[in-house]
């Protein structure tokens, strides 16, 4: 009968795997940490580091530099402002660790250094 209580305490309370705890990703019934996953020894958080971010924010401004035409370009112009202002304001990541990200994947080219300029609002 033990297993058919294990079995209940899987599926009640309308509990689903979130896939932080590593043992709940690979085997849901090996979790040290009970049925709510409360006191999980192997708990891995799945928040980005600062770093991460970066290399997101480098990635949409590959896509913002190679995009052509202009209903894509804006879109991806908006988003690499707003994910900008994300880094700056609230990932506190100070202006020159930004720059150097934005540097790194620069291409060059007019049209390009001019979407740069407006990015760092220098225009």
């Amino acid at each position: 009968m033990d297993w058919l209580n294990e079995f209940k305490d899987l599926h009640r309370g309308g509990y689903v795997h979130q896939g932080k705890c590593l043992s709940c990703r690979h085997d849901k019934g090996t979790c040290p940490g009970g049925r709510y996953r409360n006191e999980c020894q192997n708990y891995a958080d799945n928040t980005p580091t600062r770093e991460e971010y970066l290399k997101q924010y480098a990635a949409l401004l590959k896509e913002l530099f190679t995009a052509e035409g202009e209903p894509a370009r804006g879109d991806l112009y908006g988003a690499a402002q707003s994910r900008r202002k994300f880094l700056k304001n609230w990932m506190e990541i100070c202006e020159d660790d930004i720059r150097t990200a934005e540097d790194l994947v620069f291409p060059g080219g007019e049209r390009n250094e001019r979407d740069l300029r407006r990015l760092r609002w220098e225009l």
